[in-house]
């Protein structure tokens, strides 16, 4: 099951044993730049939520109890990755070719299933407008950096759907 990042901030973590008050907040998605992987999300409390240790059902996310929410040291894989590049939003995307600009990370489509990112928003900014707007598949990722991604050349590069942009521009 595909999710925008966007839609998955700010949802509720609730424990199974009581699901009426949740025990978090979804903040961001951990994304391995090695392979693309999801790996955990951040929470509003700069808590750490192993994907493993998560089940989604109808626009919430439980865990077996709120023990499972770790500190970021205490997975040692989770601060390695939030050492080299702590969030993909707002990085800006280049070729690899000619190092054109295409844009900067606006959302991130995520495979919650399977913990894989499947496509990257992209867009241009000008005063809070945007505008030239991209989806960029996960799999013409080069590089990740703490600073850029680089991707293939433009090519590989599709524009989005009349609907999609709508929906980018609800957000």
């Amino acid at each position: 099951m595909t999710k925008l990042l966007s839609d998955l901030i700010g949802m509720p973590i609730y424990e199974d044993s009581m699901p009426t008050r949740p025990v978090a907040l979804i903040r961001d998605a951990i994304v391995d730049p090695e392979n693309g992987s999801l790996i955990a999300f951040m929470t509003h409390r700069r808590k750490i939520l192993l994907l493993r240790d998560t089940r989604f059902f109808q626009s919430v996310f439980f865990v077996h109890s709120a023990d499972d929410l770790l500190a970021q040291d205490e997975v040692i894989r989770v601060d390695k990755i939030l050492q080299k590049c702590p969030s993909l939003l707002g990085l800006p995307v280049y070729t690899n070719k000619n190092n054109v600009f295409i844009g900067r990370i606006v959302d991130l489509e995520l495979d919650i299933t399977v913990g894989q990112l499947v496509n990257m928003y992209t867009s241009k900014l000008f005063l809070f407008v945007r505008y030239d707007e991209r989806i960029l598949s996960a799999k013409n990722i080069v590089e990740i950096h703490s600073d850029r991604i680089i991707v293939k050349d433009t090519s590989a590069i599709k524009e989005p759907k009349k609907n999609e942009v709508e929906e980018l521009a609800m957000a």
